[in-house]
This record gives structure tokens, sequence and C-alpha cells, in this order.
């Protein structure tokens, strides 16, 4: 055998002997997200993130947890990488996010710092005085709140020395949170105030200044007579002029009504 037919074959049978490299399984890459502090009874929102290389599946496990930390934690979604998180104590906690391809395991947590609750305080945006609301309309009350999940709505058309409920309870649940709409009474007032409160009285807040509530023919400072009004007053020219006419030897006269 010559020197070209052995090398050749020497080459040929390391080929076949190499073993074929496999790729190989890698461990999902998770990120938990920045370090974070929260209020407590506030939502802390998480935005977890997490990569894998599709193997042995594409099939990948999440799951949030809370690793250290006094008390408790509510998930909104504990599988789902943004959710949120709620607390029961105060203190250092650590959530810790995991990623589970099937084989492989990851892990990564963020520290979250719970704080004292903020005090209760609620903020009326409209009507905050000024505003002409005219009866019948429907117009949209809003509010800002913090560490309140429930509030009730008054108004008062003699500058907050009587209140009447317009309702006694709006929650945090109902999906136009923050605004009512609110159909505008009959009771015309330029001395109109609106009063936002805690449902247990936490706190309030109220209109600083005056609003109206005006029917169509009082708004803009105008008045006219309302169209029952014109009725009789037409009624009477009508039968004033009958009786003019009926008088015996009077003088016939052109009158326009």
């Amino acid at each position: 055998m010559n020197i070209f037919r052995l090398a050749t074959w020497v080459a040929g049978l390391c080929l076949q002997t190499l073993p074929v490299a496999l790729a190989q399984n890698q461990a999902p890459q998770v990120d938990a997200g920045p370090d974070q502090s929260v209020a407590l009874y506030e939502a802390l929102y998480l935005q977890g993130s997490v990569s894998d290389d599709g193997l042995p599946t594409t099939t990948l496990t999440t799951l949030w947890s809370l690793d250290q930390g006094p008390g408790e934690v509510a998930f909104d979604h504990a599988a789902q990488l943004d959710t949120r998180a709620f607390f029961t104590e105060t203190g250092l906690h650590f959530l810790k996010l995991s990623a589970d391809d099937g084989e492989l395991e990851a892990t990564d947590e963020i520290q979250v710092t719970v704080t004292e609750p903020k005090a209760p305080s609620i903020e009326l945006l409209s009507p905050d005085g000024g505003e002409v609301w005219l009866v019948g309309s429907k117009q949209i009350i809003r509010w800002t709140t913090v560490n309140l999940s429930d509030v009730s709505l008054a108004y008062s058309s003699d500058e907050g020395a009587s209140w009447t409920t317009i309702t006694q309870s709006v929650d945090d649940q109902n999906p136009s949170w923050g605004q009512y709409s609110w159909l505008v009474p009959n009771t015309p007032s330029r001395t109109c105030r609106l009063e936002v409160a805690g449902y247990f009285s936490e706190t309030a807040d109220r209109s600083q200044s005056n609003f109206e509530i005006a029917t169509p023919a009082t708004a803009g400072g105008c008045s006219s007579l309302p169209s029952q009004g014109h009725a009789l007053l037409t009624l009477l020219l009508i039968g004033l002029v009958l009786a003019l006419r009926a008088r015996p030897g009077a003088r016939r006269r052109n009158l326009t009504l």
C-alpha cells in the first residue's frame, strides 16, 4: 500500500469513528427585574423576563414566589411574568422568579422594601367650581385617591348647608373607577358644591368654590317665560280682543297679537 492510499484510509477511519457532537440543553435565563419599594397594601407591579434555547421542548413553566420575608404575599397571577403582588407586612422581602424547561431550572430574585401605608386621601377634580351644568344633562364627576378603594358622592345646592346623596358606594372594582356619570337633578342653583368621601369616612374633598345647576332657559343669565306661560298669555289677549269687539258702539281697531 503506498503512502497516499494509507493516508486516505487513515483519514476515512478517523471520520467514521469521531463522535457526533449533539446540542446540549441549557438552563433558562431568568431576570426578575430591578429591586423595588412599595407602601403596604398597595400593588407592586412585577415585570420578569425569561429566555431559553428551546430544549428539550419549547414549553417553559414560570412561577413567582416569596423566598424570604415577613408575612405573606398574594400574586394576581403567580405563573405569569407580568403580574401584581400585595404584601401583608412591612419590611424586607425577597421575591423569586423561577423558570423550568422540564429538565433544568433557573431562578432570579428581587429585593422589595415594604414601607408603612400612606394616609388615605382624596382629591376632587371636577366639578371644582365655576362649572355650569344643565338640568337633565349627564356630567362626569372625577376624582383621584390614595389608599382608598371605595367612595361615596353627595351634592349640595345651598353652599354646603345640607347634602343630598348621589351614590353611597363606588369601588375600585368598577371599570370606570375615578369617575362617575351623574344625571344632573332638577335643582337649579348657583351655590352648588360636590363632595367625594371615603366609604368609611376616612377622608373627603369638596368643590373649592360654587358651581351652577341651571335650566336651559336660565343658563348664561338669560330668562324667559315657560311655554305654558306663553300659551296662557296668548289666550288672555285673544279674550280681551273678543271682549272689546263685542262692546256696543265700540270703535273697531286693528289689533295685532
